[in-house]
């Protein structure tokens, strides 16, 4: 018999904010704050609710382009007043939808007109949330000559960035986007406007960078910048590495030692393999923080490894300042202009995504990756695979303390990005392609030897696996703080939202944690919700029954709610 794990969740168990008012809706509260509010009888509420992602639309409850710090407060305010959940879009750049809640009802606050930033004479500066990263890049530089690392693509907003990350071509050298902030001011589930940094608010401030769009909504940020170099030079070397399976896998490991060892702190590199319906390419990207000599010198020991090709015509090279760097990398991403604030209307597509990140690999793990790409990976479909150097004895983001952030994934040495075009919105073959390709390097390493990357958030995976795998050993602290700051959840980041913390959620975790490996290939729905109810029953069936479905993966005992 299968059973049906459920947990009452009465209006008596509910904190009074959040139960419903019968007097009034969420439109007359938001009127009466005078704050702007769309819904779907607006003429440009397709504007404003298209997804990045074709395949994941939504159906907000309705949405606020707040223009300031009060719109933000009063709409969070009246949301939670009528127990509705709030997404704050940045950029809108987001591979499940976030952005817009993830999942159909939210109140959505956006933040793309709130954009500017201001050089201090310090070397510090002050980023709107709203600030897109090809307008913080152009803005510091013309202010300075300064410049922050971040990611390549110019149309992200900094929200959904710094919150989870921010890796690009300056990570190696100056670490995440998220190790330059300094400080924040920040909207939180009561409406209440604070500061946080590392001497206030601590705890706060440390969940924030690494799984921020759990806890509230940053409305400024204080970043420490870098004097942007003088030259940077660009790398694009068309490789011939995949010319048989025996000099791929050859390739690949003395890569891999590179990366682990010798690979220069200037050096911002990935792996980039493609296929287009039967056209096959690879190629390293590199952006080098210094001239074009010093850049081919750096990457001379992996000119017989790679199998370069200098002479081809897919290779290109060149050198320039920092902005013409800049541009390089977003090139083909949004248009001749990296300076993009509002209006901005970004064009979406039908796709999966899913991100891997790993300590350096055995080489059973190393063969797995090789044979899928040299063999399944020559199906006719449309792919690309960036395999990103994120570690190694030289970079930057694993020089910080690992327990400095709440960004979890400092010892892991690769960041790959896995994106496959889709041909409708229900067939999941595609994604299946992608995560077999995952299972053929993760099935010979232990589950703490890798995770993934929250800035690629995954909306196939199971809730249980997304928090483990994007807050590791983290995630206990961040719970906990998340049930200080917003225990009812009303900041729901859909797929990895850190819950308040609770015995059942606490319990079941822990179960997930000794049997996953013989549960998660065998149950196909990934969909597992636990919702704690407080002092009420964990459980309509015993821990022993749960247990015994666990191990046989029959989950007859593991079902959870999805209505709430």
């Amino acid at each position: 018999m299968q059973t049906l794990l459920t947990f009452a969740l009465t209006a008596a168990l509910l904190p009074a904010g959040l139960v419903a008012s019968p007097t009034c809706t969420v439109e007359s509260c938001l009127t009466a704050a005078s704050v702007p509010w769309l819904d779907d009888t607006a003429p440009d509420w397709t504007v404003y609710t298209s997804p990045y992602n074709l395949r994941l639309p939504v159906a907000p409850r309705l949405v606020v382009p707040a223009t300031s710090v009060a719109h933000i407060q009063d709409a969070v305010r009246c949301a939670a007043r009528h127990g509705l959940k709030v997404a704050p879009r940045s950029g809108g750049h987001g591979y499940a939808t976030n952005g817009l809640g993830g999942e159909d009802g939210h109140v959505v606050i956006q933040l793309d007109r709130m954009f500017g930033v201001r050089l201090r004479d310090d070397g510090t500066a002050i980023v709107n949330a709203g600030s897109r990263l090809g307008h913080i890049a152009t803005e510091l530089f013309a202010q300075g000559g300064r410049a922050i690392s971040q990611g390549l693509c110019p149309s992200v907003g900094m929200g959904g960035h710094a919150a989870h990350g921010g890796f690009g071509f300056s990570s190696h050298t100056h670490g995440l986007t998220l190790d330059a902030v300094i400080g924040v001011t920040v909207v939180l589930a009561d409406g209440s406007l604070v500061h946080a940094s590392e001497k206030e608010n601590a705890d706060l401030f440390w969940a924030l960078r690494g799984a921020g769009s759990s806890f509230g909504i940053v409305v400024e940020f204080e970043v420490k910048t870098f004097a942007a170099p003088k030259e940077v030079s660009w790398f694009a070397i068309a490789s011939n590495l995949a010319v048989d399976e025996e000099t791929a896998l050859a390739g690949i490991k003395g890569f891999q030692d590179f990366v682990d060892n010798d690979m220069a702190p200037e050096l911002n590199l990935r792996l980039s393999l493609t296929n287009y319906f039967g056209s096959w390419d690879n190629k390293l990207e590199v952006l080098y923080h210094g001239s074009e000599a010093d850049g081919r010198a750096a990457l001379e020991p992996l000119n017989d490894l790679l199998k370069f090709d200098w002479t081809s015509e897919r290779t290109s090279v060149g050198s320039g300042d920092w902005m013409a760097g800049v541009k390089r990398w977003a090139d083909g991403l949004t248009g001749p202009s990296v300076n993009i604030t509002f209006p901005y209307q970004q064009s979406g597509a039908l796709f999966f995504a899913t991100s891997l990140m790993t300590k350096k690999m055995p080489e059973a793990s190393l063969e797995g990756f090789v044979d899928y790409w040299q063999n399944q990976g020559r199906q006719p479909r449309a792919w690309f695979v960036q395999m990103d150097a994120h570690g190694g004895a030289n970079s930057a983001v694993a020089a910080v303390p690992k327990d400095a952030t709440s960004y979890v994934h400092r010892d892991k040495l690769w960041l790959f990005q896995y994106v496959i075009l889709a041909t409708d919105a229900v067939d999941r073959e595609p994604y299946g392609f992608l995560d077999r390709w995952i299972d053929a390097i993760t099935d010979s390493m232990p589950d703490s030897d890798w995770g993934r990357y929250a800035n690629y958030i995954d909306p196939e995976l199971g809730q249980e696996d997304a928090l483990e795998q994007y807050y590791g050993q983290h995630l206990s602290r961040l719970e906990a703080i998340k049930t200080k700051v917003d225990p009812t959840d009303l900041f729901h980041f859909h797929r990895a939202s850190c819950r308040s913390e609770g015995r059942c959620t606490r319990w079941l975790r822990e179960i997930m944690k000794h049997h996953r490996r013989n549960v998660m290939k065998r149950v196909q729905s990934r969909d597992f919700v636990v919702v704690d109810s407080g002092e009420s029953d964990c459980l309509e069936c015993g821990p022993e029954l749960v247990v015994a479905s666990l191990v046989q993966a029959s989950w007859q005992c593991g079902r959870f709610r999805r209505d709430v």
